[in-house]
This record gives structure tokens, sequence and C-alpha cells, in this order.
């Protein structure tokens, strides 16, 4: 799972580069930082946008939702299926979002609430809330995107020293993805962004639940 772990890391810091270089300063893994922008649109600052705030955490509270109804089926009971599943689902909703980039014509700077931006993110938004609601019903909370709080919390002294240098990583490698992110929305646009950050979770999501140290309890 620490393969798993990593490169979703690395993909949550990949997407809010997106949304915060591409779409008009929106957190699209990181509901905490929507709620402080949107305090600062409803303030009057016109730095934000209420409107696609809005989207894209009505979009992340979609996916944990549909991620609940998910679990319940009797498919969901298998681990690797539960993962697999919601890696696939997760990358063909990102590659939904670059078709409608490309075909509308959105790109970065492009911060007017028309209806294709605001498609866009309240479906990079469900990916993400889709993540977040999987891997907390199946018990692996730091694979959700939300991990970098609970990493840096994990610093502390005292902390488990595996798990404080697993969470320091953790908080490297999102750093890194927001990184490469940003370097990529700058140089190649929003559309291949959003494809390269499908491939990165369904390649992932794949060669760790295909590894042998994958752990096979609850397979069916």
């Amino acid at each position: 799972m620490v393969l798993l772990t990593l490169a979703l890391s690395v993909t949550t810091g990949f997407v809010d580069a997106i949304g915060v270089l591409a779409m008009g300063q929106v957190f699209l893994a990181n509901m905490a930082g929507n709620l402080v922008f949107l305090g600062f649109a409803f303030a009057g600052s016109p730095a934000f946008d209420a409107q696609l705030l809005a989207f894209s955490l009505g979009g992340f509270v979609v996916g944990v939702l549909v991620a609940g109804i998910v679990a319940g089926f009797p498919a969901a009971r298998s681990l690797r299926h539960t993962l697999l599943v919601a890696g696939f689902v997760e990358g063909s909703i990102l590659a939904a979002g670059a078709a409608i980039a490309v075909s509308s014509g959105v790109e970065v700077g492009d911060y007017v609430p028309r209806p294709e931006l605001c498609a866009i993110i309240f479906l990079t938004a469900l990916a993400m809330g889709l993540r977040t609601g999987t891997v907390r019903r199946i018990g692996f909370p730091e694979l959700a995107p939300t991990v970098l709080t609970l990493a840096m919390s994990g610093l502390a002294p005292g902390s488990l020293s595996s798990r404080r240098s697993h969470r320091i990583i953790c908080t490297g490698t999102m750093f890194a993805g927001a990184l490469v992110g940003a370097v990529m929305v700058l140089r190649d646009g929003l559309a291949t962004a959003l494809l390269v950050a499908a491939a990165l979770i369904v390649s992932a999501t794949v060669m760790a639940v295909t590894h042998p140290d994958f752990p096979r309890e609850g397979d069916g």
C-alpha cells in the first residue's frame, strides 16, 4: 500500500495545482482550502469566485456519497476490486474533464464561470471525493487527498517512527506533485494536465494492487 499512498499523494498535489492555476484559484482535492476561499469570496474579494468554489465543493460531496453507495455493493467486499474500480472510474472522470476542455476551448486563465468550466471543476472534484470516500471506507485514510494535514500532524515528537517517516515522505511527494502539475499546466495546458493525472491514477492503482505485497485480506 506504500506505493499507492505515495502515488496518490503525488496526484493530489498535481490535481490541486491544476485547479488553483488553471481554474480560478479553486482547490479540487483540499476542500478545507475551498471553504477558506469561499469566505474570501463572500467578503467581496475579486480574486475568488463563489460559483466556481461551490461547484468544487458540490462535486466533492457527490463523489463521497457515490463512494458510500458503491461500498454497499456485494462486489465491493474485495479490497483489490474496490480500489481498481475506484481508480478506473476516477481516471475516466478526469479524462472526461479533459475532453470537455478540448471541445469547449477552456484553457489556463479562463476564469469566467461558464458551464464548461463549471463542469470540469465539478467532475474533477467528484473524482477526488470518490477517492476520499473509497479509501475511508476501506480503512486507509492516508490515501485520501487530505493526507497533508494528517501527515504534518504526524511530524510531532512522540509519533511512531515508521508512520512518522511515511508521513514525511507523503508530504514531500504531494509537494512534488504540485510542482510537476504546475509546470505541466503552465507549459502544456489544462487538458493535457488532466489526462496525465488520469493516467497517473490508473497506472498507480494497477501497479499497487498487482504488487506481490498487496494485502489479500477481503479478496473474494
